[in-house]
Parts: C-alpha cells; sequence; structure tokens
C-alpha cells in the first residue's frame, strides 16, 4: 500500500510542507509491515519512483498487489519500478473522490449503498449491484453515478486475491 501525506516540517529555521511518502506490505501471514518511510518536496513522478527503487535496493522482491489513490505520478513510477504488480486504486480514495460529485446535502444513503459494493464475494456480484446502484441513484446524481461507472473497475482488482485476503 502506497500512499503520501503532506507534513509541515522545520528545515534551516523555516517551516514548510512536505510529502511524506509512505509504503506498507502485507507479509504471508496477513501482518502490517511498515516498508519505508521518507521526505519529498512534494509527490511526484520523480519522488514517488526514487522512492520505490530505494525499497527495491533494500530488498523488497516479488511485489505482486499494489493498492495506492489515482495519483497518476505514483502510478507511471509503478509502472516503471513494479511492473510485474497488479494495481488497484485504493476504494476509500475513490469513496473519497466520489464526494466531488455530490452536492453538499446529498443523501448519506447514497454513499452507504456505494461502500456495500464493496463487501461482495465476488466481482459479479459487486457488477451487479452496481448496476442497481447506477440504476437508483442515476436520475438524482448523474455526475456521480457517470464517473463512478468509469472509475469503478479500478478499485475491483482485489478480487484477483484469495478471498482471505480481501
Amino acid at each position: 500500500m502506497l500512499d503520501a501525506r503532506y507534513e509541515k516540517v522545520r528545515e534551516d529555521g523555516v517551516i514548510r510542507s512536505r510529502a511524506v511518502l509512505v509504503a506498507i506490505g502485507i507479509n504471508a501471514d496477513g501482518r502490517r509491515c511498515v516498508l519505508g518511510v521518507d521526505l519529498a518536496n512534494r509527490e511526484s513522478r520523480n519522488s514517488w519512483r526514487d522512492f520505490l527503487i530505494r525499497l527495491e535496493e533494500r530488498g523488497l522482491r516479488d511485489v505482486e498487489f499494489i493498492v495506492s489513490d489515482d495519483h497518476e505520478g505514483l502510478k507511471k513510477a509503478i509502472g516503471e519500478t513494479f511492473a510485474q504488480a497488479v494495481w488497484q486504486r485504493c476504494y476509500v480514495h475513490f469513496l473519497r473522490n466520489a464526494l466531488d460529485y455530490l452536492p453538499r446535502k446529498a443523501d448519506d444513503d447514497c454513499m452507504t449503498d456505494l461502500r456495500w459494493i464493496y463487501e461482495r464475494r465476488t466481482p459479479e456480484e459487486a457488477r451487479r449491484d452496481l448496476a442497481a446502484w447506477l440504476r437508483k441513484w442515476q436520475a438524482r446524481y448523474s455526475k456521480l453515478c457517470e464517473w463512478a461507472e468509469s472509475n469503478i473497475e479500478e478499485t475491483f482488482a482485489f478480487y484477483r486475491l484469495p478471498q482471505q485476503h480481501h
């Protein structure tokens, strides 16, 4: 799992906003392990690529699956360093991005229904429920529905993993 957040850092007596790049792995026992944390001036393809290369240099191998947000620079860096890995858009980031397509006073049931799609056991069940969700909310939130239908497949890669990893 790859993500970044911005933190205020004091450098040479000046407070600056810096990207904190984080990689978390999941071992064979299902335990999360911090693989790396690094500061970068900003979240860019180059900063992510350099971070991932350093992880490789430290011995990270056989990466099969990577989850991240939809940051273009990060996706390019993943393709350059771990091309063999399956990439998935983080569904939590996806759901946060979905809020951009809803009015502020939108119906909470709409997002609750969308979240429930990720509790399905198979991609076929998820797609069936997505179709029902689209029918239910299309008239009320057409922009959200169009966006979700175009982007949600990027969040279904986890179905390639064994059920216990879901």
